[in-house]
């Protein structure tokens, strides 16, 4: 079970860093919008279940402005994934 647990951590985190590297090409919404979900209600299962549903309706043309201003910017990003605090 914890081999079970450490893979979907480690698959969980790389969509979170491939995410934050660029914005998701089709194939990845594609992939997205087809995730099975399990039944429940918390946060994390309506989490998952709303990166679904807008996974089966963006715009990769939309979702690529989106990144560029959120994370590239004219200057600088509005968010920045790698800095460090000081």
């Amino acid at each position: 079970m914890d081999n079970d647990n450490n893979q979907l951590r480690s698959d969980i985190y790389l969509l979170i860093s491939t995410l934050c590297r660029g914005a998701p090409e089709r194939e990845l919404l594609d992939f997205l919008s087809t995730l099975e979900i399990e039944s429940g209600i918390n946060q994390m299962t309506s989490a998952w279940q709303g990166l679904a549903e807008a996974a089966k309706v963006a715009e990769v043309s939309a979702l690529e402005d989106e990144y560029q201003d959120l994370f590239i910017g004219v200057g600088k990003g509005e968010v920045i994934p790698f800095a460090s605090c000081t």
